[in-house]
């Protein structure tokens, strides 16, 4: 089953409608554990100590400015307890839809459509 994206109109088999205009400024935000802990919250139940964006050829994944390749791009988090989980961007920007501060700086970054 699909998940919707609500405020992008997406779906989660649809992420190549997303273009990375700034790969730069979203791997800042993505990395940014005050800002998006209440995200990543929702993947690890302990404090996040670490989250760092990569990223790996994939045919269904994000056009990215610069990359020749579709990427398939997701943030390797990591707990306090060591636990890791890789959350792939379509994950992220489904539950940041319901932080705008978060969504508000990852859509400076994305284009869909």
């Amino acid at each position: 089953m699909a998940k919707v994206i609500p405020r992008l109109g997406l779906v989660s088999t649809d992420m190549k409608k997303i273009r990375v205009v700034d790969l730069e400024k979203l791997r800042r935000v993505l990395e940014n554990l005050e800002l998006m802990e209440p995200i990543y919250k929702y993947f690890l139940s302990n404090s996040i100590v670490s989250a760092r964006v990569s990223m790996y050829p994939h045919p269904d994944g994000v056009t990215i400015k610069g990359v020749d390749e579709r990427q398939w791009l997701y943030v390797r988090l990591r707990s306090a307890d060591g636990m890791e989980y890789d959350a792939a961007l379509w994950k992220i920007i489904n539950i940041a839809t319901t932080h705008s501060r978060a969504f508000h700086e990852i859509a400076k970054c994305i284009e869909v459509g």
